[in-house]
């Protein structure tokens, strides 16, 4: 005997619609109800005395369904899995009727593996495919990366823009949250994770992205991102993605490095032994290492680990060239700052060891350091323009002549003459000058921080440096804005010229307009800006177009 046929859906409305064409409506309605209602007579009773008291059947019906099918969805994640692979096969073709739809779902979502027939379908259907929870969205995405892809673009793009995170990724001696609370702090990562789960294809697919991004934009924040995505998975204790993470030892070297702001010579050997037990070095899994090691807050503390080394060093007598964990220390630098090249040519070479670092740049910041030190008759205008030419077309040595400028920035004896030829000869970078805003963004930051600022500093830093290379980043530019409300009156008045040179700039208003978050700090900062101006009898009239524009 054949199973009964349900008047479900399209097959329903289709057996009414004939029935109202052939017969009189009102008795084509008694018949069909007669025929398909409760074959269990006993219950007639029971729907006479509700029909009594103004319960119609259709509200009758509708409540014993949503217990029958209540009670049925309970049950489902107890059921075997030959039973949950017939209910699936039975239910699936109702899963476009609304009031159904959640039997198959939670059909579906009970199974660790659902068949790709069913995944198919909901792939087509795209609204159908977003009701679903992730436990299916994630198996769907696996057998569609490109749907994949178009959920983790725009949440890159909000990373990129995030200011909250951008701020602490661009300041180089921040005492920012520890990695962890970054982590948990980040709303992309967290997202990101819950996209992931624990599909081991998703997570790459996801480093696949965030390569491609970083290749296409050069935004470091990406290798921040790759790095945080590895920590996270350890911190959720992930064991299907962490055995299959080549880089998660040496992300979690780093990460408790950062923690610490020092990569201690225990830690030095620690990596070493890494890069010899694996291999890390070879093909892609060096575009992870390099990228891992270009996040800023990697790069920094190694920057600072290398300034440190130096220093120990100097008070022990030994030379740079023969420093074992300084080789080690500038060689993971070399490997950060060839990130993006390596991700972007697909060409795998490991950077030569830079002997001109060791021999000669090295060398000349001992000579700065004594010279701080006064252990020394140096003068440190001797070597100055040198140790600038140097840095020039050198990243390592730019990175640790940067860390030295903005760390004796609060020193009460501070010779400009180094900052000053140094900061000319980055001007000439030009295009390159977006690679250095966190350096920028540092002096920025450590000057409002300062307790008060000498004309020297403010000569050097704001009229001859700031007023160049504010226009390249949005929130340089306001952060600037809030360096000028700091400023004392005398400083201010004989910079008011900087300060017009920097707001009027245009072409960080037309960014500033295309990202409508920035819009309202902006206004914040020039009115504030304006009242002090107002307050300090000093004009302020340059800033009324520029608000109005807001």
């Amino acid at each position: 005997m054949d199973p009964p046929q349900f008047k479900i859906g399209l097959i329903g409305s289709k057996e009414i619609s004939e029935k109202l064409r052939k017969e009189e409506p009102g008795k084509a309605i008694l018949n069909f109800q007669k025929s398909h209602s409760l074959k269990e007579k006993k219950s007639d009773p029971a729907l006479q005395l509700l029909s009594l008291h103004g319960f119609s059947y259709l509200e009758t019906h509708k409540s014993l369904f949503n217990l029958m099918k209540n009670d049925l969805i309970s049950k489902i994640p107890n059921l075997s899995q030959e039973k949950l692979d017939v209910l699936l096969e039975k239910t699936f073709k109702y899963i476009g009727i609304e009031e159904l739809q959640s039997i198959p779902i939670k059909a579906m979502q009970s199974q660790k593996k659902i068949p790709k027939k069913f995944l198919r379908e909901l792939e087509s259907n795209k609204e159908l495919a977003e009701k679903c929870p992730f436990e299916i969205k994630r198996q769907i995405w696996e057998i569609n990366t490109l749907s994949f892809h178009n959920e983790v673009y725009p949440l890159l793009q909000s990373f990129i823009l995030d200011t909250s995170q951008r701020d602490l990724r661009l300041d180089m001696m921040s005492s920012e949250l520890r990695p962890s609370k970054r982590r948990e702090a980040n709303p992309v990562l967290q997202k990101l994770l819950t996209l992931i789960g624990t599909s081991l294809p998703l997570y790459q697919s996801t480093i696949e992205v965030v390569r491609l991004f970083y290749s296409k934009t050069g935004d470091i924040g990406l290798c921040t991102l790759r790095s945080e995505l590895v920590m996270a998975i350890h911190d959720l204790q992930i064991t299907e993605l962490i055995n299959n993470e080549e880089c998660h030892d040496l992300a979690w070297i780093f990460d408790a490095c950062i923690k610490d702001g020092l990569i201690s010579t225990k830690r030095i050997k620690n990596l070493e032994n890494l890069f010899h037990t694996k291999s890390l070095l070879n093909n892609q899994s060096l575009e992870d290492v390099a990228m891992l090691i270009r996040d800023p807050f990697a790069t920094w503390t190694l920057t600072r680990s290398v300034y440190a080394q130096i220093e120990y060093l100097v008070e022990n007598s030994i030379l740079p060239s023969n420093d074992e964990n300084l080789k080690g220390l500038t060689f993971l630098l070399q490997l950060g700052f060839v990130a993006r090249e390596v991700v972007k040519t697909k060409k795998y070479h490991i950077p030569p060891e830079d002997s001109g670092l060791l021999k000669n740049f090295y060398p000349l910041i001992v000579h700065l350091i004594l010279s701080d030190q006064q252990e020394s008759e140096i003068n440190v205008s001797d070597y100055s323009d040198l140790i600038a030419t140097f840095t020039k077309s050198n990243k390592i040595a730019r990175s640790i002549a940067e860390y030295y400028i903005v760390l004796k920035m609060s020193s009460k004896i501070y010779n400009m003459d180094f900052p000053k030829i140094f900061t000319q000869k980055l001007l000439q970078l030009q295009e390159n000058l977006v690679d250095e805003l966190p350096f920028v963004y540092s002096i920025v930051n450590k000057m409002i921080t300062l307790d008060s600022l000498s004309q020297d500093l403010w000569t050097v830093f704001v009229d001859e440096f700031l007023v160049k290379i504010a226009k390249f980043s949005i929130p340089l530019h306001a952060q600037c804005i809030k360096l000028f409300t700091k400023a004392k009156a005398p400083i201010l008045k004989m910079s008011i010229n900087s300060a017009k040179l920097i707001v009027e700039d245009k072409s960080v208003l037309d960014v500033a307009n295309r990202d409508k978050s920035e819009i309202q700090n902006l206004k914040n900062l020039y009115t504030q800006f304006q009242e002090l101006l107002l307050n300090s009898q000093t004009d302020s009239s340059f800033l009324d177009p520029l608000i109005m524009q807001f």
